[in-house]
Order: C-alpha cells, then sequence, then structure tokens
C-alpha cells in the first residue's frame, strides 16, 4: 500500500467508480472509496481530512480530481470531474489517496474509523 498526497497544480484521474463511504464531523473527515472489481483487482480511496466545505453527488463515475489554492487559507479547492464534467468540488486541508488489496468489509487505511 502506498499513499499519495495531491499536490497543488495536479489531477489525478481515475478510471473507477467512487462513491461517499463515510462523512464524519469532529475533524470533518471525507472518504472516497472505489471497491474492487473483476476489472479492477483492489480497492482506492481518497481521504480528505479539515473539510470546510463539499458540493459532490454521493456517487462518481471515471472521477478526476485537480488541486488549486483556496485563498489565503491553509486549504486547497479540489474540484471533481466525472467523465470530463465538473461535479462538484472539496475544500480541505489535504487529498490522499491510496490503493490496496484489502477485501470488501475491511477497515479504512486511513484514521476514519475512529
Amino acid at each position: 500500500m502506498s499513499l499519495i498526497a495531491l499536490a497543488k497544480g495536479s489531477r489525478i484521474s481515475l478510471s473507477r467508480d467512487f462513491h461517499v463511504e463515510i462523512l464524519r464531523g469532529g475533524m470533518n473527515r471525507l472518504l472516497l472509496r472505489s471497491m474492487a472489481t473483476n476489472s479492477n483487482p483492489t480497492r482506492v480511496e481518497i481521504y480528505f481530512p479539515y473539510v470546510q466545505h463539499l458540493d459532490i453527488p454521493m456517487r462518481i463515475e471515471e472521477l478526476t480530481i485537480s488541486c488549486e489554492a483556496w485563498g489565503a487559507s491553509d486549504s486547497f479547492l479540489y474540484r471533481l470531474e466525472s467523465n470530463g464534467v465538473n461535479v462538484g468540488q472539496v475544500v480541505a486541508a489535504h487529498c490522499i489517496f491510496g490503493e490496496d488489496e484489502a477485501p470488501v468489509g475491511s477497515a479504512s487505511m486511513f484514521p476514519i474509523d475512529t
């Protein structure tokens, strides 16, 4: 398993279907998850800690995320696209994604379950 943070000015495109797995208050954490399928044998999770704002659908196909600066704050604006169409945005401190071979029902690879 490797975890990668999306840097300002960069983008990632994933040819997978994602859904909102967990949205928690407290530290305002958001987790998007794509489970393993026959064509993609791994699980991918995208974690946004310290979310300040979000406007996203519950399911996203063919996800692309781009990262931009967000005013004078320590947060970033993450634009979400589905099949080339803007479908939402998240303002958060970070966007970190990881991929592993965990089976369905496994705990998240991020500290969001606590």
